[in-house]
């Protein structure tokens, strides 16, 4: 996988429960990012450990693994001009009004959405989604977000 520009999001569990998949997905599509994969799954424990391999030494990361293997996310993969910043500027922080985050989480660490940093982006995507997932196209616009 050779991409640039691209990071991994995933509405986790209280986001799909919650019924905020269509507002997330919103929030995406307005900062002008394009979704090329996108799938529901459930993360296995093995999953979870790679993708928060720098908490495994927290006391509560087993309340994290099982949280985050119980119930079903949204996988998606966004690409665009900067796209791993401006993913992580949709997703906010918890506190942060007009974000993902900042709108919809209660607490930190049931905090609705996961952005992967731009250190990880291909290494997350390539845990959830084969090159075969995602997929190129054009849309209206694009000759002006580059």
């Amino acid at each position: 996988m050779e991409r640039e520009n691209v990071a991994l999001m995933l509405i986790k569990h209280e986001g799909v429960q919650r019924n905020l998949i269509g507002n997330i997905i919103k929030r995406i599509e307005n900062k002008g990012l394009k979704i090329i994969g996108m799938k529901m799954l459930k993360l296995s424990e093995k999953q979870v450990k790679e993708l928060y391999v720098n908490c495994l030494h927290l006391h509560y990361f087993s309340e994290m693994l099982d949280y985050n293997s119980e119930k079903p996310m949204v996988a998606i993969v966004v690409e665009g001009p900067n796209g791993n910043i401006c993913a992580n500027e949709v997703c906010g922080k918890v506190g942060v009004p007009g974000t993902v985050r900042g709108d919809f989480a209660m607490t930190n660490s049931r905090n609705v959405l996961h952005c992967s940093d731009s250190e990880k982006s291909i290494e997350e995507i390539k845990m959830f989604f084969s090159e075969e997932e995602l997929f190129e196209y054009s849309k209206a616009g694009d000759e002006w977000m580059m």
